[in-house]
């Protein structure tokens, strides 16, 4: 489930970047943000924008750590990838090692090494929580609940961290993952780019790059089959909504803003 629907047909979720008011007898919803893409020559070096984007992560969380409260315990879960190791490195400069670090997957995975080795170095508690091969499918129903439609090995650690990790331990985790979106969309690399080969149109692509971590026929599993084909149809609806919404005009830019839509809109906007 994609865009403003839920799991239930007749409510709806507040559009990302929107407030929703209330006009004596409706409700009006206003767009306050969106994602803007500015497609003209560059005005600076790649070093003065990694620069930037550097600054504005690290004010970022510096606001979120002074909106905790002060006996609040800090979790984060860390994969080792780059998104979970850049929070964990301006956590550290902002807490110290006043945090500890989760990570889940099976046994002798990269995440366990990569993760173990980043927690090493800032001098952070880590703990890791091995999980079986088919684990997508051990959380898929409560996944499925929390994130109104979302599931993946990506939403899935919500269940898996929350499941594991103490109430008494932390009062707040950070996560990193799906980052990458922002970043220009490690999603772009497959079935994105060069899909003249293998699809119609652009927006056919997206649809399909919807379901890239779970085959159609695991999720034809989850739903009866008349449900399934209204949601099917339902998806690229949506991709063609999201889409006309988008000023960008560039594919690569034009996909990042689906998929932040699409994949991010219940977690980051």
């Amino acid at each position: 489930v994609i865009d403003d629907g839920t799991l239930i047909r007749s409510v709806k979720a507040v559009p990302s970047g929107s407030i929703l008011e209330f006009n004596g007898d409706k409700i009006v919803t206003k767009k306050y943000w969106d994602l803007v893409y500015y497609e003209g020559p560059a005005q600076g070096s790649i070093d003065d924008y990694a620069a930037e984007l550097n600054w504005l992560l690290r004010q970022g969380i510096k606001r979120s750590v002074n909106c905790l409260e002060p006996k609040q315990k800090i979790g984060l879960a860390l994969s080792g990838g780059l998104d979970s190791r850049i929070i964990a490195g301006h956590l550290a400069e902002e807490i110290g090692p006043n945090f500890k670090t989760y990570a889940y997957g099976r046994k002798k995975c990269p995440d366990f090494f990569y993760a173990q080795n980043v927690a090493h170095v800032l001098g952070v508690p880590f703990y890791f929580y091995p999980t079986k091969g088919e684990y997508i499918a051990d959380y898929a129903y409560e996944t499925l609940m929390l994130t109104e439609g979302l599931l993946s090995h990506f939403d899935s650690q919500v269940t898996i961290l929350t499941n594991n990790i103490n109430s008494t331990d932390v009062n707040v985790i950070w996560t990193g993952f799906l980052g990458d979106v922002f970043w220009g969309a490690s999603f772009l690399n497959w079935g994105v780019f060069g899909w003249e080969k293998n699809y119609r149109d652009f927006n056919e692509a997206l649809h399909n790059r919807i379901g890239f971590y779970m085959p159609k026929y695991f999720q034809k599993e989850l739903f009866l089959p008349e449900i399934w084909s209204e949601i099917d149809r339902y998806t690229i609806e949506q991709v063609n909504k999201i889409i006309s919404a988008c000023q960008a005009t560039l594919e690569g830019n034009r996909a990042d803003y689906f998929f932040v839509h699409a994949r991010m809109s219940h977690f980051a906007l």
